[in-house]
This record gives structure tokens, C-alpha cells and sequence, in this order.
């Protein structure tokens, strides 16, 4: 989220996660335990990312499932990482 406010960054990939908070972990008297979201994290316009994730500035599409998220970043670094691909792009 800081990285928004720093003129000479740019963000490539996907939204984050969209889980800003930390955890406020009880336990019930029956022994269960739970956790709360107890913080609200807001950009310096007051927006909040929390489950909607922070926007790159050039989206890539990765994939949310875990196994085709990391056979594409292997494929990738063994042929062509889009990532690097647009950091070259935009610094020509």
C-alpha cells in the first residue's frame, strides 16, 4: 500500500490477497478458539484494500490456484517471465 504513494513505482502482477489485518485470536470458554480482523489498514485517500486486494499497475493475470500459479512461474522462468518482460518494456 506505501508503494502507491512513491512516484517512481510501479506495481506488475496481480491484486494482492486483500488481508491487511492482523489476527485478534480468542478463545471461548468451551475451549474453541477463534481470530477477528481487528484493524482497518487505509490508503492516504482513505480507501481500504481489505478482500478486494491492491491493484498492480500493469496487471498480469496470475493464476489464484497455488499449483498453476507455480507451474507457470517455473514455465515462465525457464522461457519468457512476463514480469521481467515489462519492467524491459517500460524502461526503454
Amino acid at each position: 500500500m506505501a508503494s502507491q504513494n512513491i512516484e517512481n513505482v510501479t506495481r506488475i502482477g496481480s491484486n494482492t490477497e486483500g488481508i491487511l489485518s492482523d489476527i485478534l485470536s480468542k478463545r471461548l470458554p468451551n475451549g474453541w478458539k477463534f481470530g477477528l480482523s481487528n484493524e482497518i489498514y487505509e490508503n492516504v485517500d482513505g480507501k481500504n484494500y481489505e478482500m478486494t486486494g491492491i491493484p498492480p499497475n500493469y496487471e498480469l493475470n496470475y493464476s489464484r490456484n497455488t499449483k498453476e500459479f507455480y507451474i507457470d512461474l517455473l514455465t515462465e522462468l525457464k522461457t519468457n517471465d512476463r514480469a521481467i518482460e515489462k519492467v524491459i518494456e517500460l524502461n526503454k
